[in-house]
């Protein structure tokens, strides 16, 4: 990409299908991609990460 053009957008994936559930607590307030992991952090400051593996 170049100035913040996007030039194409892949069809979505269900995470969560047979994983743990991730950013949907209700204690979960961001959540963030980065570096190739699903970053969570929550209300009181915890952060957890979660790797993507492709399947």
């Amino acid at each position: 990409m170049t100035n913040g053009d996007i030039k194409q957008i892949d069809e979505a994936l269900q995470l969560n299908k047979d994983g743990p559930q991730v950013g949907s607590n209700t204690q979960d307030r961001f959540v963030v991609f980065s570096d190739g992991k699903i970053v969570v952090i929550t209300e009181n400051g915890e952060v957890w990460a979660h790797a993507l593996i492709e399947a």
